[in-house]
């Protein structure tokens, strides 16, 4: 039995499976559960295979069989629009379910097309030897995304590099600032070209290759 959860928070659980989406799991069997996609604390102790663990952590649209990629992409699009508005909007993903501001048709597509391609990845490859240890590890990663960071500034307020970050982000929180944009613009350059001439090629420097002189005694190397 192949299922997806509907949302990573652990206070927006709900799972797909069989064309329906479940909001009410109490009761829903998660030891019967054979595959899924992307690691959630549901499966902590349960015997699912974590598909994306199968294949080093690809996105699904770089494991989706060519069967599926237009499917994949329509419904990609779609996703990404979906993200953009949240970002316009100012929807934060952190505090509202993914299921409650997407609608439910959508939905039902996508979690589909995550139950086909994780089908195929399950299918395809076998699980690695250090697969245990990614599953802990899978653990322990979603643990930390999901917990608050608590900084004390008060600490680091000799390291001036830290403390400009904290005049980096705009006021709205979607944006950089002036400072920022100055700090970074070296850093993003990009390629330092060489000049390039009347014939319009590139001019390398071109080394004159003058031996040095010799400095050590003659020897043999014994094998």
């Amino acid at each position: 039995m192949i299922v997806q959860t509907l949302d990573d928070k652990q206070h927006c659980l709900g799972v797909y499976h069989d064309g329906k989406l479940i909001y009410e799991c109490d009761e829903f069997d998660f030891n019967a559960i054979t595959a899924t996609w992307n690691y959630n604390p549901v499966f902590q102790q349960k015997p699912a295979l974590i598909a994306s663990l199968l294949v080093q952590n690809k996105t699904l649209a770089a494991v989706c069989p060519e069967y599926l990629k237009t499917r994949w992409d329509a419904i990609s699009a779609r996703l990404h629009a979906f993200h953009k508005s949240f970002t316009t909007a100012k929807v934060s993903l952190s505090v509202n379910c993914f299921y409650d501001i997407v609608p439910e048709r959508f939905l039902l597509e996508y979690c589909e097309m995550k139950n086909q391609i994780t089908k195929h990845v399950v299918e395809s490859n076998i699980a690695p030897s250090n697969y245990d240890f990614l599953r802990e590890l899978s653990a322990f990663a979603y643990d930390i995304r999901h917990n608050k960071l608590n900084i004390d500034y008060r600490r680091i307020a000799r390291d001036s590099h830290k403390l400009k970050v904290k005049n980096f982000i705009s006021k709205n929180g979607f944006g950089i600032t002036k400072k920022c944009r100055e700090y970074l613009e070296p850093l993003i350059r990009g390629e330092d070209y060489p000049p390039y001439g009347k014939d319009g090629l590139p001019k390398y420097v071109q080394p004159k290759n003058v031996g040095v002189k010799k400095k050590l005694k003659d020897f043999k190397v014994k094998l």
